[in-house]
């Protein structure tokens, strides 16, 4: 018993800790990092000008870092929401898939947190209500590996689609994943680790309760 609620409290802290990694990963603009520069003429028409070094892009078209003097070196009337924007028009359909599976993986890590919760100030039937925390922290796992294996291996495709925007020949061939993207592996590790977790309690449930 004693086992069983030491168990619980490793699985609540990291299923917590795997839900606020996945909602800085979602909501911090550093999925994906472009090295940027300006045109030469226009640094020497723009001497006091300071050239922006990179741009830092997240999951939604709200959570993109443009240089605010990027807009000034190009004379553009655009501002940052509508470079972002464009973008975000241009991704590719993986990039839709990446963020469906980050939105899974956060409900099922959410829930696990929950569930195990409820677990925890449950008098009764221990042993038939653990049985849900290995699944929900496997889910959770299967759908941030997803999102991060399918953002790394494609990720450096995605700079061919920027190649194709004529206000964007400014962005240079460096193209990176960034703290946001180590953020949802981290958040991986702690749901897959969570279902070694979760699959412990229910054996120890069903052996002394």
């Amino acid at each position: 018993m004693c086992l069983s609620r030491l168990g619980q409290i490793v699985y609540g802290s990291l299923a917590f800790i795997s839900v606020g990694l996945i909602l800085g990963s979602m909501f911090t603009p550093g999925w994906r990092q472009f090295k940027v520069k300006v045109n030469e003429t226009l640094q020497e028409a723009e001497s006091k000008l300071e050239v922006p070094k990179d741009l830092n892009m997240g999951l939604f078209p709200f959570l993109c870092q443009m240089p605010n003097n990027l807009t000034h070196a190009t004379n553009q009337k655009q501002t940052n929401v509508e470079y972002c924007e464009k973008w975000f028009n241009s991704r590719p359909t993986y990039e839709k898939v990446v963020v469906g599976a980050m939105v899974a993986g956060l409900l099922a890590a959410g829930v696990s947190f929950v569930w195990n919760l409820v677990t925890f100030c449950a008098c009764c039937c221990k042993g038939t209500i653990f049985r849900p925390l290995p699944a929900l922290a496997g889910i959770a796992g299967l759908c941030l590996a997803t999102a991060v294996l399918l953002y790394g291996y494609k990720n450096q495709q995605f700079i061919e689609k920027i190649n194709q925007i004529e206000d964007l020949k400014h962005v240079e061939n460096q193209n990176a994943v960034s703290y946001s993207f180590y953020l949802a592996c981290g958040a991986m590790v702690a749901s897959f680790a969570n279902l070694v977790v979760g699959s412990l309690i229910v054996c120890l449930a069903d052996k002394y309760l």
